[in-house]
């Protein structure tokens, strides 16, 4: 398998947040990609047993 990295890395956006846990300051780091895919179908993706192991390849 042939992966695009410099691709795959652009299209995801990423934050940093601060925020507070347990009385102490934290951070909060937020990584988000849209997929041109239905609800249902990416609820499945990550929820299914026999979907998920596609998201480590």
């Amino acid at each position: 398998m042939d992966l695009d990295v410099e691709r795959l890395l652009g299209a995801v956006e990423r934050t940093v947040s601060s925020l507070e846990r347990d009385g102490q300051a934290a951070r909060a780091v937020t990584l988000s990609r849209s997929y041109a895919t239905t609800v249902e179908d990416l609820w499945d993706a990550v929820t299914s047993a026999e979907r998920i192991p596609r998201w480590f390849l």
